[in-house]
């Protein structure tokens, strides 16, 4: 799993009750990694969830798309997981859009889908980095 990975890889430390949005979260591979950490998941994604996922109190699938989920003004999360299988230049807006509703308080995990042209990519990554560090 890419959050597995990432959790050893950068030591992330997550904690039992953490709250983790997780964005793009069908088929629910990170959500079920979420819920055997104790953690508590609201799961956006348009797509369905594992059968096994369905009856977990602590994730809550919300059948939506990034760019139809409005998050709770000051909702706080410890978390931001987002793995949607579309190009940057879609999702960073929404990005955007719902960082800046929520209260986020640890840190986020963001994997992006890039092109095979690596001049493209050198762009992207610039954007990208540009958009993560507006805010620092």
């Amino acid at each position: 799993l890419k959050i597995k990975e990432a959790h050893e890889s950068f030591k992330l430390c997550f904690k039992e009750g953490d709250r983790v949005l997780e964005l793009g979260a069908s088929p629910g591979g990170m959500s079920c990694y979420f819920n055997e950490k104790k953690m508590v998941v609201d799961a956006i994604d348009p797509g369905e969830m594992d059968i096994s996922f369905k009856n977990i109190a602590s994730i809550v699938h919300n059948k939506r798309s990034i760019q139809d989920y409005h998050p709770v003004p000051n909702t706080p999360y410890d978390w931001l997981c987002c793995d949607i299988n579309l190009g940057p230049d879609f999702i960073l807006p929404h990005l955007k859009r719902i960082l800046e509703k929520i209260k986020l308080k640890k840190g986020a995990v963001i994997t992006f889908k890039l092109k095979s042209d690596a001049f493209e990519n050198v762009k992207m990554i610039k954007r990208m980095t540009n958009f993560i560090f507006a805010g620092i």
